[in-house]
């Protein structure tokens, strides 16, 4: 019985870590952000470019995308318009994908 137990924590363990592994999470070092990902974000002004080559303009708590995508942010959570939340604690910030 107990190795049943064992078993099935191990099973939900990894079910668990792996859907947390794949959450990007972003770490703020001055007006540079780096993602888990290797993608950077500098922060001139209230515009913010991506390695990447995208570029994000922030007016008011909205921000907008070069690719389209617009992020609204309400507190500490910031909503994207694809569907992904972002969640800031401290200097890092964790995506729901």
């Amino acid at each position: 019985m107990f190795k049943n137990y064992i078993i099935t924590f191990f099973i939900l363990f990894s079910i668990s870590f792996s859907i947390v592994s794949k959450a990007t999470t972003y770490n703020k070092i001055g007006n540079t952000t780096y993602s888990s990902d290797g993608t950077t974000y500098t922060k001139i002004g209230n515009t913010t470019y991506s390695s990447d080559g995208t570029t994000y303009t922030k007016i008011g708590n909205t921000t907008y995308s070069s690719d389209g995508t617009t992020y609204n942010k309400i507190g500490n959570t910031t909503y994207s318009s694809d569907g992904t939340t972002y969640t800031q604690i401290g200097n890092t910030t964790y995506s729901s994908n």
